[in-house]
């Protein structure tokens, strides 16, 4: 079930994003992003455990069909922000396969943090299989 939060802005399933048609199959761009603040990062190295190239406590690194092509998942963690407590995000990305140094900024998560107050609310449930993130899908 998905539905529009606001903008490119959208909640969908707990499944959120992990759809090998999605982020294998259609081949995406290098630079496609999806941010999210949920869990997932054991959730993703489950799902596509044949395809990791490498993996540490804060990216993993998957091959694609396209040889040029790996996906990153970062994760990040944040204490500020309008959330309450300590926000694990996720940043999935597709960058080049020789692209040799992962370079990336905290700012990502900052910009997910600090949501506006009418979009955290609708989100904060604890009952809820609905997350949110930031796409281009």
């Amino acid at each position: 079930m998905e539905r529009v939060a606001s903008g490119n802005k959208i909640g969908m399933h707990q499944d959120f994003g992990f759809q090998n048609e999605v982020w294998i199959d259609k081949d995406k761009e290098i630079g496609s992003e999806f941010k999210s603040f949920c869990p997932g990062f054991a959730k993703f190295a489950d799902t596509f455990s044949t395809r990791i190239i490498s993996k540490t406590d804060r990216f993993i690194r998957i091959r694609t069909n396209n040889e040029r092509k790996h996906i990153l998942l970062e994760l990040g963690t944040s204490t500020f922000g309008k959330l309450n407590g300590t926000e694990e995000f996720l940043r999935m990305s597709v960058i080049s396969s020789q692209q040799s140094e992962i370079y990336t900024s905290g700012e990502w998560v900052r910009e997910l943090a600090e949501v506006p107050e009418n979009v955290s609310s609708s989100f904060e449930d604890e009952n809820s299989d609905d997350y949110f993130f930031d796409s281009d899908f």
